[in-house]
């Protein structure tokens, strides 16, 4: 349903299952741990003992991020380590940073409140961080630094929204010279059409129609109509 997510575990050998559901704010996030331990729980004796809280905020591998990040324009990002904690240090504040994916965290501060920083490794060493739209390099990026940017992308970019719950808002950002929904970069199949991700194979699509004054009123994901609204 929609604002929920749930996981449920069955073991047909044992005839047990369990079923577990919460409010999540989150995509993608599912109460995987505690379906999976409510049945070990049921089919076990004695009971085993219950798995570790996951610590949102402990990163085990935080000076692997810790460094200052620069835009084209000069704009930086500083990230600082606090033990096993990482920190974004912001207007003279270090801010707690929470991790809801491998490489992806969340800073408690309505500046950052649309988008998860999002760091890119070369390697295995972690290079450049981007913010929606903004992005920064690390000291050990080797790539370039500016982009060439397709003039007709800049009326794509920005706010659409369906009003059925089901499917709510879409952000498209332009970023490096790309246009992205979410983390799923938009692959160009001519005339304002998109493939959303990298592979081939994926199936969803996106259109973007109706284009005034320099902006896309309409965009269309999978055939769902969303309009432009500005936020």
């Amino acid at each position: 349903m929609v604002s929920l997510s749930s996981d449920m575990n069955v073991d047909l050998d044992s005839g047990f299952g369990a079923f577990a559901s919460v409010n999540a704010s989150l995509a993608g996030y599912r109460p995987n741990a505690v379906a999976g331990y409510a049945l070990a729980a049921l089919r076990t004796v004695p009971i085993p003992p219950a798995p570790e809280f996951d610590d949102p905020y402990k990163v085990p591998n935080a000076a692997e991020y810790v460094g200052t990040y620069t835009a084209s324009d000069g704009k930086q990002l500083q990230i600082a380590a606090n033990g096993d904690r990482l920190e974004l240090v912001h207007k003279g504040e270090r801010l707690p940073l929470e991790r809801i994916a491998p490489d992806n965290f969340w800073a408690p501060d309505p500046a950052f409140a649309l988008f998860p920083l999002s760091f890119e490794r070369d390697g295995d060493k972690v290079a450049e961080v981007s913010h929606g739209g903004d992005w920064y390099a690390g000291e050990r990026y080797q790539g370039p630094r500016t982009f060439e940017t397709p003039p007709e992308y800049r009326a794509y970019a920005g706010h659409y929204r369906n009003e059925d719950p089901w499917m709510g808002s879409a952000r498209v950002i332009l970023r490096k010279g790309r246009l992205w929904l979410g983390g799923a970069p938009l692959m160009p199949l001519g005339g304002g059409l998109f493939r959303i991700g990298e592979e081939e194979h994926e199936p969803d699509r996106m259109r973007f129609e109706e284009v005034f004054d320099g902006r896309a009123l309409r965009a269309y994901i999978s055939g769902t109509e969303f309009r432009r609204v500005e936020t």
